[in-house]
């Protein structure tokens, strides 16, 4: 079975994921339209590094081109990138320093910002969506009359 799952991306978390988290990111990662994934397994390589490894490469190929990564878990929201290469420490005498990484992070629920489309909500209504919902009420009430006479008969 692992030998079908032969392209792998890597990603790093500022801590250990719980068994239930793993999960939860293995499942994130195997749907095509949220991640760009498919079919694949999840295997922690080390205390904060990780593998998803893909039985197809286009679905490797896919998320990789996905600049950020974002997994809804029960303390907010995992946010990180992908890459094609297990991160080396930085300790390590071969490395040449390039650009710095992206640092995944947890982002709680509750220090989120309001989107744009929340904001917008605080306006007031424009005059084209008052007017649709007037006539939205006039349809109702007519349907209502409607209603009651065919009771009536």
């Amino acid at each position: 079975m692992a030998d079908s799952y032969r392209f792998p991306v890597f990603f790093e978390c500022p801590s250990s994921l719980s068994k239930n988290e793993e999960k939860k990111v293995e499942s994130y990662f195997s749907v095509r339209r949220r991640s760009g994934g498919g079919d694949c397994t999840l295997t922690r390589v080390d205390d904060h590094s990780y593998r998803i490894s893909f039985r197809h490469q286009t679905d490797q190929q896919q998320v990789l081109k996905k600049s950020e990564h974002v997994v809804k878990l029960a303390e907010g929201r995992l946010v990180f990138s992908v890459s094609d290469d297990l991160p080396t420490p930085a300790s390590s005498p071969n490395t040449t320093p390039t650009a710095p990484a992206e640092i995944p992070q947890f982002i709680p629920d509750s220090t989120t910002s309001p989107s744009k489309e929340e904001h917008e909500l605080d306006d007031p209504l424009p005059s084209e969506l008052k007017e649709c919902l007037d006539a939205d009420g006039q349809q109702e009430e007519e349907l209502e009359k409607q209603v009651a006479k065919r009771r009536s008969y």
